[in-house]
């Protein structure tokens, strides 16, 4: 399955969108006489918008219905590569689809909406051009520590701050294997920064509002005339830039396209997120403790269990591991039920209720729903 991860990130167009496809097909052939207990992930290329949807239809048509993306794309700087043929991949742009991005992929989530799919995003180290937020030429683990939460985080907030998750409220996102921590700290960054810089805060850093004289009064008071006369023509000119400045981005609202009118909006859209949590991952108390997050936000960490990759070299211990949180007395048992059960029933009954319908476990997804 980590080939999934890759195939998405190719950059060759041709070799992308095939290689997606043929990966998607065989795993729909693989797994289609086991409907009942196992979904495949197709995997979604977003180099472009119409790739995305042209493969996620492709998908439906295959049955798949869950569908995984990367957390960006990795895409030339025009002008430097105008200038510098080549740059690329060395210098690049991380479109995280969102704020600022080449394209516009509103008719992307239009598309998962339409064939209810949640979104499902998936990174990881080695993946073609994505930056990791550390990197080192020599050492694996200095590369590995903290680089899923780096990639989910800056899809996470692309999201946000474009306006994403508020122009599409029913539409479920799932931020797989990254942990839960860094979104609870982001939940508490966004409120915190909107708090100080919303429009309404910005008046409080307002240079026209500076008393200019009792300021120069200050400054020879306190600077002594040596300073004045070294620095107050230098002060006054950088002032006066300064001034100019906001007063071309006067009416400059960076919280404009997020939807964003007071800060418990930040909760309701938090409320259509979930964060892919391992067994052994303490940031599961974290996300759940609402008495700790913003806003009391109860966060929505799903759990999974990474079999197969070098960091389960048991597989009959996963579960143990995974309740270790509740033998510490830090999880109560309707917590652990939420954690693997409740909150990843959720993210695809969100796009889909009858996600579950004919699976081994539609009794107990219809109890949950009751």
């Amino acid at each position: 399955p980590t080939l999934g991860l890759a195939l998405p990130t190719i950059h060759d167009d041709e070799v992308r969108r095939i290689a997606c496809r043929a990966l998607n097909t065989m795993n729909a052939e693989i797994c289609g006489q086991f409907r009942d207990r196992i979904a495949p992930a197709a995997a979604i290329p977003m180099h472009t918008p119409d790739e995305a949807i042209a493969e996620l239809e492709y998908a439906a048509r295959l049955r798949l219905k869950v569908a995984m993306i990367p957390p960006g794309v990795a895409r030339p700087i025009p002008a430097l590569e105008h200038e510098h043929p080549g740059a690329f991949p060395n210098a690049a742009y991380f479109d995280c689809y969102g704020l600022d991005s080449f394209f516009d992929y509103d008719p992307v989530w239009r598309k998962f909406l339409e064939l209810k799919i949640a979104v499902t995003s998936h990174g990881g180290v080695g993946l073609r051009y994505l930056p990791l937020g550390r990197r080192s030429p020599t050492n694996y683990m200095f590369n590995h520590i903290g680089a899923h939460a780096y990639q989910q985080g800056e899809l996470c907030r692309s999201i946000v701050m474009g306006g994403v998750a508020t122009r599409f409220p029913k539409l479920a996102f799932g931020f797989l294997e990254c942990g839960a921590g860094w979104a609870c700290d982001l939940l508490h960054s966004l409120e915190e920064h909107w708090e100080k810089r919303n429009v309404a805060g910005l008046v409080n850093y307002d240079p026209s509002r500076l008393d200019r004289p009792r300021l120069h009064q200050l400054l020879a008071e306190y600077g002594g005339p040596e300073f004045i006369a070294k620095n107050s023509a230098r002060a006054v000119r950088a002032y006066d830039e300064g001034l100019e400045r906001h007063d071309r981005a006067a009416d400059r609202d960076e919280w404009a396209l997020t939807g964003v009118r007071e800060e418990h909006d930040f909760a309701r859209i938090f409320g259509n997120f979930y964060f892919g949590c391992e067994a052994d991952d303490l940031s599961v108390h974290r996300a759940l403790d609402a008495r700790a997050n913003p806003m009391r936000t109860r966060l929505q960490p799903i759990f999974s269990s990474d079999i197969g990759h070098w960091d389960v070299p048991d597989i009959s211990t996963v579960l143990l591991e995974s309740h270790r949180l509740v033998d510490k007395e830090l999880l109560t048992d309707a917590d652990y039920r939420d954690f693997v059960f409740t909150y990843p029933a959720q993210l695809h009954l969100k796009a889909d209720p009858e996600f579950f319908a004919g699976t081994a476990i539609a009794g107990a997804v219809a109890r949950l729903n009751a």
